[in-house]
């Protein structure tokens, strides 16, 4: 068998040498351009398409569920709040658990960019200069005494009073109750982004309860009538 020459032999074993200590070889792809493990993206345009834009729009809005580009909303929300609803979900709605050790596939440091993401992409702190919000979870208070004792006579009236005392009771109870539930109706869905028919929270079924119960059985002012008539 021939010898290679010399020169010949040095040449091909430096060019091996060169190109077994790089990526520059044909067909390799280089780092950069490999496809990352859906662990290690972080980027919150992508996350946010493949995780939220579904439901929220790809621009945050217009999407079947609530906006996300609500500079209101973003300034109202705590970031603690927000970052919960993504990693463990809201229960008996559409929203999903998306955080790893709730079922779903994003990492911690995953959640923490899309938080980050959402306030830093949409958020305007200038949207609620100088405007007082309020709080975003308010405690159920006492309750107001006097509408209360209203709707336990109406309650009593109904189970064995007259006909008269019954009509009486139902009208004062609708009197000092039916514009406090529309009013709570639609304040709850205002904080909540205006979803009334979204089905994502609970806002909206007291706020058609309440209407339906004005068109059924009467506002608050025909009942004042009713009232001040029987006085």
């Amino acid at each position: 068998m021939r010898a290679w020459p010399r020169g010949l032999a040095g040449i091909a074993l430096a060019a091996g040498l060169a190109l077994s200590g790089c990526d520059a070889m044909p067909g390799k792809p280089r780092l950069a351009d490999r496809e990352k493990l859906p662990t290690e993206i972080m980027d919150f345009g992508t996350l946010y398409a493949r995780n939220c834009a579904g439901c929220h729009g790809a621009d945050g809005t217009l999407g079947p569920s609530r906006p996300v580009n609500d500079p209101v909303y973003l300034a109202l929300v705590p970031r603690e709040r927000l970052r919960q609803v993504i990693a463990t979900g809201v229960r008996g709605t559409a929203q999903p658990a998306l955080a790893i050790a709730a079922g779903g596939t994003l990492t911690d440091a995953q959640i923490d960019a899309l938080v980050r993401g959402l306030v830093e992409t949409w958020g305007r702190p200038d949207a609620v200069k100088n405007v007082a919000l309020p709080a975003y979870e308010v405690k159920a208070a006492g309750g107001d005494a006097e509408q209360g004792k209203a709707v336990y006579a109406a309650a009593c009236a109904v189970d064995g009073a007259s006909t008269d005392d019954e009509v009486h009771a139902a009208s004062v109870a609708k009197v000092l109750a039916g514009d406090a539930a529309l009013f709570c109706g639609k304040t709850g869905i205002q904080v909540h982004g205006g979803m009334g028919f979204t089905w994502e929270v609970d806002a909206q079924r007291y706020w058609k309860r309440a209407s339906v119960l004005d068109t059924h059985f009467g506002n608050s002012d025909e009942h004042a009538v009713a009232v001040a008539a029987s006085l």
